[in-house]
């Protein structure tokens, strides 16, 4: 879980401004969106935006720029006249953006509480004082602030790590993904993902066979429009390719999925996508994909066993190691 503001006006006055102030955002860097693009624009602020407050931007200055989709309108105050505002560009046509262009009206609210969110649902928990504060309590007529998640599609999900390791993510840092789609072609393996995970929908289908069938499902879940601001993690098995499998190795076939992976991440051209495989696949798939690099787990995650990794990225990916505290601290 973790912690994030939420709007009381309306619910309790005493507790913050009952109206919010009428601001305008000036960009403060110059800017290019691309067609159907979405960015958060660093914007300097008419007001000081104190702590406790929230920017709130929710007119365009901009035709052709639509402010405040994908539920990121609100930007939470520091005490500056500095904030981000959330835009997307609708057009079929680049737009620049000069510095100095003011792009946005909008609303410098208060009276905020923390609380805690679930990063999967969006549902409030607690609220700052610790009392529980589910759908049905006083506390959900609350506006939280919106939050811009990122939706995630997982390849050959098992039984649900990746899913956990973005939930802890979400616990630690705050960074939200939202699983919308989980698939696996093994019944028993996706019944225990079903029980880990019940709100993420998990579909039976095997990898491998047809990029065009594998795109009609996903597309069932998300939809072909969406898929370039969405996040794709692949775990192909790697059991036919791993050397611990002396008698049943086929090196042929481990190889040819693992490229038929990257050729589909290729072709549905997410906004992001990132595959892990055993190191032996290096070779097979180096060439075809824009960053690739093996990794000494240990080093990551401080695990006991001498484990070394690849991932593979859309995009190169700075990857920290943990310091000599953090690792003693995990060990």
């Amino acid at each position: 879980m973790a912690q994030l503001p939420i709007d009381m006006r309306g619910s309790n006055p005493r507790k913050g401004d009952a109206k919010g102030i009428q601001v305008e955002c000036v960009l403060m860097e110059e800017r290019t969106l691309l067609p159907g693009q979405s960015l958060s624009l660093p914007v300097k602020v008419s007001q000081r935006v104190a702590i406790g407050q929230s920017l709130m931007a929710s007119t365009s200055n901009i035709e052709g720029i639509a402010i405040g989709l994908e539920g990121a309108a609100t930007c939470p105050g520091d005490g500056t006249d500095k904030a981000f505002v959330y835009a997307h560009n609708v057009t079929e046509y680049g737009i620049d953006l000069p510095a100095q262009q003011p792009i946005a009206h909008g609303e410098v609210l208060g009276g905020h509480l923390y609380a805690t969110v679930d990063g999967n649902s969006g549902d409030i928990t607690h609220v700052e004082d610790g009392h529980p504060a589910t759908r049905k309590h006083k506390f959900s007529s609350f506006k939280w602030l919106p939050l811009h998640r990122i939706k995630v599609i997982i390849l050959f999900c098992g039984i649900g790590g990746v899913e956990r390791g973005l939930r802890q993510a979400w616990d630690k840092f705050g960074l939200s993904f939202q699983v919308v789609l989980a698939i696996d072609c093994d019944e028993k393996v996706i019944k225990i993902h079903q029980e880990t995970f019940p709100d993420i929908p998990v579909v039976q289908h095997r990898l491998g066979v047809s990029y065009e069938k594998t795109e009609r499902v996903i597309a069932k879940y998300v939809p072909r429009e969406e898929w370039w601001k969405t996040y794709w993690h692949a775990s192909p098995s790697c059991v036919e390719g791993s050397t611990a499998n002396i008698l049943h190795q086929d090196v042929k076939r481990f190889s040819k999925l693992t490229k038929w992976v990257v050729i589909l991440l290729r072709r549905a051209r997410p906004g992001m996508w990132t595959l892990e495989q055993i190191p032996r696949i290096r070779r097979y798939i180096e060439r075809m994909t824009p960053f690739v690099e093996v990794l000494q787990m240990r080093d990551y995650i401080a695990s006991t066993a001498d484990r070394k990794r690849l991932i593979a990225a859309k995009r190169p990916l700075k990857l920290d190691k943990l310091t000599e505290k953090e690792y003693r601290k995990k060990l």
